[in-house]
């Protein structure tokens, strides 16, 4: 079975959900990446969870950008 990136598992045998944060969003959460333990030893739960938590960084991140950037997601230009 295929990890996504985004589950690293610990020596313990833990996984936790590994995100990077987007490079032009750096300077707003103030870090590089989010992390977070699953508290999970399960390969099948674990990849439902970090499944969820993708979305919603996916939303987290998406957040900020159309407030930032509305130029973008509108196609306006101006």
């Amino acid at each position: 079975m295929r990890v996504p990136s985004c589950l690293c598992k610990s020596l313990e045998s833990v996984f936790s959900f590994r995100i990077r944060v987007v490079t032009d969003l750096q300077p707003i959460f103030s870090r590089t990446e989010f992390r977070n333990s699953l508290h999970i030893k399960n390969v099948g739960v674990a990849l439902r969870r970090s499944r969820q938590y993708v979305a919603a960084a996916d939303s987290v991140f998406e957040s900020p950008r159309i407030s930032n950037f509305p130029n973008e997601r509108t196609g306006d230009g101006v």
